[in-house]
């Protein structure tokens, strides 16, 4: 919920004091990119038993920056703006970084039930951010101004990351090292059908920091909202992605994740060719059409994003990793690197540079051209995986430990 505020907030801001739109993405882009270097040194010098600390102290570490996001509203000089909010965003990053890495592996680990469904109720938490997240920050803004939400925010987030830490179960992981090196896992990486699922959801995820550096701007100048309203456009891709990502979650725990995500990948550039259509045909120029193109964004968005953690995690125990446990601390750093590596070529690329240089429709055109080559890297899956197929993943019958000493690569 509190970095679902960055988007209707912060570029308005940053450009009223002087930043460009490049510098804007670029500031925007730390919470995407610092999962690049964070996964690597996680994975160098975090141990399985630190998992649980890093669940507990991301969030924390998350909430406050984005508080200090706020405070630094007050700031006259844009050039400490920017170099304060880089770091900020870096920082809040890290901090998701350090919940992502541990949440997927710990929390199959406490409940194996839900084990197919992990993914989806992340992506539904997510979700639920981005709807009440612009909408508590709009009225909030629209009471005390830019710093209001993200101090008010960040202070309730806090608060209820304290409360689930206290009443989250307790539990002990003996092995004291992983077996899944930094070396180890971007050999896995580069695994062929792990490889093209890797560069088929880059271009989808970086659809968030896309959104993040241009939609607001793009909202404010063309259709004169005014920033007491922005935050509620924001509400038909929140809503449309929790309802699907739930939806999602339900198709994949039946064994229908491959087709879906397929499915989904190859919408991507539609969703985005419709937004593209309400900036250049006049029937569609309205903020009607532009909500129900954010809708089908967050649709295809979350039909694509879900079923990778269990797409991920079925090629890598096919890549000869013996237990499903290992398996799903891989899986956490992979989604963390997509993310990182998606905050390059989102804000930074696209939503920066290619925005800055050729404006909002163009870009969303070149936005269109990166997803239809990410969906036809999806053909060898279908051709010689048949990813349409079923998609099963051996149930967890495991010790209570994470890791064990079984991991071959």
């Amino acid at each position: 919920m509190s970095a679902s505020i960055l988007a209707p907030f912060f570029p308005n801001k940053a450009y009223e004091k002087g930043l460009s739109r490049l510098k804007i993405g670029l500031v925007s882009s730390g919470m995407q990119i610092s999962p690049l270097f964070a996964t690597i040194l996680f994975m160098m010098f975090i141990r399985p038993a630190d998992m649980f600390f890093m669940f507990s102290a991301g969030p924390l570490l998350s909430f406050s920056s984005w508080i200090l996001m706020g405070v630094m509203g007050y700031s006259s000089n844009g050039e400490l703006f920017e170099i304060v909010c880089f770091a900020l965003t870096l920082t809040s990053g890290i901090g998701g970084t350090m919940f992502l890495c541990s949440a997927y592996p710990i929390i199959s680990f406490v409940n194996p039930n839900i084990n197919k469904r992990i993914g989806s109720y992340l992506e539904m938490a997510d979700g639920i951010g981005v709807v009440f997240g612009p909408t508590f920050a709009t009225i909030l803004y629209s009471i005390g101004g830019y710093t209001a939400p993200f101090i008010c925010i960040g202070v309730f987030a806090i608060a209820l990351a304290t409360i689930t830490l206290m009443i989250a179960p307790r539990f002990t992981i003996n092995e004291e090292k992983s077996n899944l090196t930094v070396f180890a896992f971007f050999k896995l990486v580069i695994k062929p059908y792990i490889f093209l699922i890797f560069i088929s959801v880059v271009p989808v995820v970086s659809i968030f920091g896309i959104i993040d550096t241009m939609v607001a701007p793009h909202l404010k100048d063309h259709f004169k909202l005014s920033q007491n309203v922005l935050g509620y456009m924001f509400l038909a891709m929140g809503a449309t992605y929790v309802i699907a990502s739930g939806l999602s979650g339900h198709l994949v725990e039946k064994g229908h994740g491959g087709i879906l995500f397929v499915v989904s990948i190859f919408f991507m550039p539609i969703s985005i060719l419709t937004m593209y259509l309400t900036t250049v045909l006049e029937l569609l120029d309205n903020l009607t059409c532009f909500a129900i193109a954010l809708a089908l964004i967050g649709l295809a968005t979350a039909g694509a994003f879900v079923p990778c953690y269990l797409l991920f995690e079925k090629y890598a125990i096919y890549y000869k990793i013996k237990q499903v446990s290992e398996a799903k601390i891989f899986v956490s750093f992979l989604i963390c690197l997509v993310y990182g590596v998606s905050g390059v070529l989102g804000p930074i690329f696209t939503g920066g540079f290619v925005f800055g240089e050729i404006g909002f429709a163009k870009t969303l055109l070149v936005e269109v051209a990166l997803l239809c080559l990410g969906a036809l890297c999806t053909l060898p899956l279908i051709f010689f995986q048949e990813i349409l197929g079923p998609l099963e993943l051996p149930d967890i019958n495991e010790s209570k430990n994470l890791v064990d000493d079984t991991l071959v690569i």
